[in-house]
């Protein structure tokens, strides 16, 4: 759990920055009281959720490379990367993201995906050596 320490400093490095960035834009074009509009609840809540499961799969990951052994920490970053990739194409399609961007996006995206699990099973397989 002591890499989760080296987190909190990094994302505040980014997070304040970007709030900040983001609240003078917002009161420059005016538009700050679209964040109190109804039915906004639910956009609040879709991002503290997001904070919460990336944050949840850092802890996974960071616990993950203490089981890996020796090589973890090379082997887990890609893999938790490699997955994240994976599961976001995944939601992605089955939420209709992709629905009407033709064939020829969703056969690359596929080819990628592919290559993506491929280099997961090889790095998995390099980690039990």
């Amino acid at each position: 759990m002591m890499s989760n320490a080296v987190w909190l400093p990094c994302l505040y490095a980014g997070f304040l920055p970007g709030v900040i960035y983001c609240w003078v834009l917002m009161r420059k074009n005016g538009n700050i009281g679209k964040l109190r509009l109804p039915g906004t609840w639910y956009y609040w809540l879709a991002g503290a959720s997001m904070g919460l499961f990336w944050f949840g799969s850092i802890v996974l990951y960071s616990i993950s490379t203490l089981k890996l052994g020796d090589l973890g920490a090379s082997i887990g970053w890609p893999l938790f990367l490699a997955s994240i990739v994976v599961a976001s194409t995944v939601f992605g399609v089955l939420t209709g993201e992709w629905a009407r961007t033709g064939t020829r996006p969703i056969r690359t995206m596929t080819v990628g995906v592919a290559f993506l699990v491929i280099a997961i099973a090889i790095l998995s397989y390099a980690g039990q050596a």
